[in-house]
Formats: C-alpha cells, structure tokens, sequence
C-alpha cells in the first residue's frame, strides 16, 4: 500500500526538508529525513525507501555525490533518485544528474502537489532501471569521468555564487556610499571593520587611514576605551547589553569643530551572539546652531514678551495716577 512507501528526502535547509516532509505525510506517505549526502546515505542502508529526494548543493557529500554513491551501491541502485535542486538547473547540471542515474529532475520552488503528482508517476511506472543484471556501474559513475564532470559542475557553480556576491557587495557598497550619514562597523575590540563614504568625509580621512583603528583612538586620541573622561560612550553598552544606544559628542580629536550624533545598534550572527556593532554617525554642528539661534529667538521674544507686559502695567497705572489727580482737581474746583 501506498501509506506503507518510504520516501527519504536529502536536503541541508530544515525549512525545505520539513515542508517536504508534511506534503509528503499528508500524502499518505512515511517520510525520513537526512541534512546532507552521508546522512541519506546512511539512511537509505538503514531504511531502504522507495524513493529518494535529493537536493545537490549540500555541505559534506553533495547531492551529485550521493546519487552516484546510491548507484554504486548493489542493494540500493535501482531506488527511483529525484533531483529537488534550486542552485544546479542549468541543461549541463540537469544532463549530468541524468547522467548519473536520476530519476527525475524537478527545479525548485514547485507546487506541492506537482511534487506529488511527479512521485505518484515514478512508483507507477516501475519500470526496470537501466542499470539492471549490470554487473558494473555506467560509464558516468566511474571515478575519472565523474571526478571531470564533478567538478567542471561544482566550480562553475562556484563561479556563479563569487559573480554574484560581488555584484551584490557592489549594489551595498552603492547603498552605503549614498547614505548622507556617515555609517561605521566596529568590533568587539573596538576596532573599525567598515566605514562608508560619508564617515570618511566627516572624519577628513581615507577609508585605508579608518580601517583598523580603535574608535577610542580615533575619535578621542585615547589610548583605551572611553570613560568618564568623555560624554558616555554608546558602544559598551550596546556589547553588554544588546540594545541600541546614542549619544553626542563635541569637539572630539577627529572633528573638533562639529558635534557628532552617534546611534550605535548590535549586529548579531546566526548564533544570535553580537560580534560586532553598526553606528551612524550624523553631523549635528549645524543643527545644533540652528536650535541655539531658535533658542536665542524665543529668548527675545520672550524678553519683549516681558518688556511690552511691563509697558502695558505702567501705561494702567499712569493712566489711574492721571484719573487720580483729575478727580482731585474736580474736589479742589
């Protein structure tokens, strides 16, 4: 019976292995689960599926691996093999699978029920494998073949993925470079990792000169971490606590002419632990003027506020000592 079917599904992303396998329970079958090449293989000696899902780009034992390892093996062989792969869908990546006895090959992200309906159609067939009464592997699963064409997939693909993390360090470093507020990436240890280029025109230095650097030294020409001996610096507390923190700042070492507004938020890692912080750094120096010059306005209105209320009382009371004296006048008459 159907229900009794186990399918083995080979995929480093838990989030991917985890919806396969409610489709797959939903669908009346037993789903096993494996995060790389040598679990699922490991699995499949174990278990014995009817049918085996695999994704290709995995740390350890990928997926090109593990299908030929599933080929190779006598008592494993004839299992149907489905490629499930978003990174290795191009026609070579796609014949090379083929190549090394998959079953089918099904480009991610798929509706689910295609899914089902493509795994319905294999166990329906049945048909015999290719590699059935072989008494050796196909051409493609010997090693000096499978080493060329391994490898010729894998380093394309690794060409691809350095391409496109350049373009996108590119696209951020445009981002970044555009920002009116100067942005700066510190350590732990209070060294700067990045700065963009609105912090190098604040501090009137090179990026090179920046990099490196202790903030301490930088901003305050300290020689150890901030401490009373300046406003309170936002950076220990954002460490220690893991929150965001502000600040301002006049008339540091690096901008002794400007005050320096400083928000400080953590950046965590996969782990959620903080490694380092990302600050913005907004020039205040004009604003602040602005705010004294307001300050300094309403001062004067307020003064003249003051100055007509006290005009207005000794206009009344000239105008009572005038209304006094006449009455007197009019007794005197």
């Amino acid at each position: 019976m159907r229900s009794m079917m186990k399918i083995l599904v080979v995929d480093d992303n838990e989030m991917s292995r985890d919806l396969l396998k409610r489709v797959l329970a939903i669908s009346g079958y037993e789903a096993i689960t494996a995060a790389d090449g040598v679990g699922g293989l490991e699995a499949a000696k174990q278990f014995r599926p009817d049918l085996i899902i695999s994704d290709i780009m995995m740390p350890g034992m990928d997926g090109y691996q593990f299908c030929r390892s599933i080929r190779m093996d006598a008592d494993l062989r004839e299992t149907p093999f489905l490629f499930y792969s978003a990174a290795f869908t191009s026609p070579d990546d796609v014949d090379f699978a083929y190549n090394l006895g998959a079953t089918r090959f099904i480009q991610k992200p798929q509706n689910p029920r295609k899914i089902i309906e493509a795994i319905e159609e294999i166990l329906r067939e049945a048909h015999p494998s290719e590699h059935e009464n072989e008494s050796r592997p196909l051409e493609s699963l010997k090693e000096p073949f499978f080493l060329k064409q391994h490898s010729e997939r894998v380093i394309m693909k690794l060409e691809e993925k350095v391409a496109e993390l350049e373009q996108t360090h590119a696209f951020l470093e445009t981002v970044l470079n555009s920002m009116a507020e100067g942005l700066v990436v510190i350590n732990k240890d209070y060294s700067i990792a990045d700065v963009n280029a609105a912090a190098c025109t604040l501090f009137n230095k090179l990026k090179e000169e920046i990099i490196g650097a202790k903030c301490y030294n930088l901003i305050h020409g300290l020689s150890r971490p901030c401490g009373s001996a300046t406003a309170i610096c936002p950076f220990p507390k954002v460490f220690n606590d893991g929150a965001p923190a502000e600040t301002v700042y006049e008339h540091t070492i690096v901008c002794p002419d400007h005050i320096l507004e400083i928000i400080a938020s953590p950046c965590r890692d996969a782990t959620g632990n903080i490694g380092s912080l990302v600050s913005l750094i907004r020039d205040g120096t004009e604003r602040a003027k602005l705010q004294e010059e307001i300050a300094q306005r309403i001062k004067d209105l307020e003064d003249f506020h003051d100055a007509a209320v006290e005009r207005e009382m000794r206009r009344i009371d000239l105008e009572k000592e005038v209304k006094r004296l006449r009455e007197e006048m009019d007794k005197g008459g």
